[in-house]
């Protein structure tokens, strides 16, 4: 969501005050206070953080990201990370995993979290689920249509691929680069991969 005053998008969060302001014309967003006071005692509440976090990204798969940070939060895992770091790893592991667009630097920069420590969270929360982003082949129609690409080249080659090999986000992503008019730089921000990690793939799928 866009700053109430001057409409830009650059929001990073505020931890002295728990709310998010705009680094345009520092005007906290107030209206993002939640009231929990009156909560009652048996009605269960989340991190603030994770719950700022996905309203400001519109996720519509709420339900969803709350029960994995639930359960993460009965391992280990989380140990040493603080709450708004644990909130961008999970909204990215969650959104990865619903093969949905998700961008881990974004989520990093309005909680105003490292980059390297979320990612190395949300790796490690991948690996308990034992998931990396691996596709199915009734998978891929649904994550090109969440990334908003459609083009028959892309689902045909990536199709080929998985009768063959394993079909992974960084395969993908090559063959977006390949089939579209998209940057490496686009390409990456899009699938949430790095520029090293893309460049290895696209020398897969050229052999």
């Amino acid at each position: 969501m866009p700053c109430v005053n001057c409409q830009a998008k650059h929001l990073n969060l505020n931890k002295e005050i728990n709310l998010p302001v705009c680094l345009v014309c520092g005007c906290i967003q107030a209206y993002r206070i939640y009231e929990v006071s009156d909560i009652p005692k048996n009605k269960k509440t989340f991190s603030t953080d994770l719950m700022m976090l996905m309203n400001e990204f519109d996720i519509e798969d709420k339900e969803e990201v709350i029960k994995n940070d639930k359960y993460i939060s009965y391992t280990n895992i989380y140990y040493t990370y603080d709450l708004a770091e644990r909130a961008c790893a999970i909204l990215y592991y969650t959104m990865r995993d619903l093969n949905k667009p998700a961008i881990m630097l974004d989520y990093c920069k309005f909680l105003g979290c490292k980059t390297s420590r979320v990612s190395r969270l949300a790796k490690r929360i991948a690996r308990h689920y034992s998931n990396s982003g691996v596709f199915g082949l009734n998978d891929i129609d649904k994550f090109l249509d969440n990334m908003e690409i459609s083009n028959k080249e892309i689902n045909k080659a990536c199709k080929a691929w998985n009768e063959q090999q394993t079909l992974t986000r960084g395969i993908v992503a090559a063959y977006v680069y390949e089939h579209t008019p998209y940057t490496q730089k686009e390409v990456c921000k899009k699938f949430g991969v790095s520029l090293p990690r893309l460049k290895r793939n696209l020398r897969k799928v050229r052999k």
